[in-house]
């Protein structure tokens, strides 16, 4: 037995290809699953989320006053 992995790019096509390959009798397909490494789960909340930093002195600054501070530099 030999194994092919065959990637379609048109979406479209994708069941035609697949009702087309189910017809030959000696053509087996097995649908896999998505890796699960490609997802990250979180399994606990990071210290900064539960214990945040706070700061007396903190201002916004607007988009014109960053460019400004950033032409200085």
């Amino acid at each position: 037995m030999k194994t092919v992995m065959v990637h379609i790019n048109d979406d479209s096509k994708f069941q035609l290809f697949v009702s087309f390959l189910r017809e030959i009798r000696f053509v087996q397909i097995e649908e896999t699953a998505s890796p699960v490494s490609k997802t990250k789960k979180m399994t606990e909340l990071p210290q900064s989320v539960l214990h945040p930093v706070r700061v007396k002195q903190f201002r916004m600054y607007s988009r014109e006053e960053l460019h400004d501070r950033k032409s200085l530099y």
